[in-house]
């Protein structure tokens, strides 16, 4: 049983601008797996949050901005740390303290009456303190532990960031309407465990889609047929955006296994829609 407060409070300084800040408790129970792939001796608990966050926002017809900064402040959040259960299954274990801060950017803009741009990123620092990994020792039996003062989080970018320019075109006489739309998406490099090495990581890859809805009405018989079509990863990037790693002591040296899952160069998804 959790009690999850959330106090927030906004000061409105102009018609079209805002301040805002809040504060939050999390609290959250280990996952089904953490808890039958345990014993009573190495079950975890739940973790908990403090979320700290502060804003500015701005609004008018043809622009609209915000910026976010955050701190979340954790204990006891689970982590995989190398630790094994009796049958070999890899165990998220509880870390004392841990944290993500950092800074949200977005901003949109009419260029006119038909075409739009817009775009968000955030940059943020997602960290765990006093970190101890397990890894095995193929040289002596059992897993050798290694503590780190400070090192990030698995799988969390400290850039991410994307955008899109959008242009409409509208037929007048039948209220038709087609959107194009260019779309983009960065995501910086990522750690595969939580020990912040370069032999284990994910590439920062960046993706380029485009996108073209196209709505037909005045029809008889039909109130509209809508057209979908995005052509994905357009330029054919080699990228993974996923992956996993092992790593081992043999002859004293840390040897890591490393595997990916790549994603699929130039595709293209469509769809029609018909309504009544």
């Amino acid at each position: 049983t959790f009690f999850n407060p959330k106090l927030g409070a906004q000061w409105r300084i102009k018609p079209n601008a805002k301040l805002f800040a809040s504060i939050a408790v999390g609290n959250r129970e280990p996952n089904r797996d953490d808890l039958d792939q345990t014993t009573p001796a190495s079950r975890p608990t739940s973790e908990h949050l403090i979320d700290y966050e502060m804003g500015y926002a701005f609004r008018n017809g043809r622009f609209s901005a915000e910026v976010n900064a955050y701190h979340m402040d954790y204990r006891d959040q689970l982590v995989l740390t190398g630790k094994l259960n009796d049958v070999g299954a890899a165990l998220r274990n509880n870390v004392p303290s841990s944290y993500r801060q950092g800074l949200e950017l977005q901003a949109r803009a009419m260029l006119g009456s038909r075409s739009s741009i817009g775009g968000n990123a955030t940059f943020s620092r997602n960290k765990v303190r006093d970190f101890t990994d397990y890894s095995d020792d193929h040289d002596n039996g059992g897993q050798r532990a290694t503590t780190f003062h400070e090192t990030d989080i698995a799988f969390s970018p400290s850039v991410i960031a994307s955008g899109e320019a959008g242009y409409r075109l509208w037929n007048n006489a039948t209220h038709s309407h087609a959107d194009i739309s260019w779309i983009t998406k960065y995501v910086g490099k990522q750690f595969l465990d939580n020990t912040s090495s370069d032999d284990r990581t994910l590439n920062s890859y960046f993706v380029n889609d485009l996108r073209a809805n196209v709505s037909l009405t005045g029809m008889k018989g039909v109130k509209s047929i809508d057209f979908n079509l995005t052509v994905r990863n357009i330029f054919s990037e080699l990228y993974e955006s996923n992956g996993w790693s092992y790593s081992y002591w043999e002859n004293a040296q840390r040897v890591s296994g490393v595997g990916y899952y790549p994603q699929a160069p130039i595709n293209v998804l469509c769809g029609v829609t018909v309504r009544f």
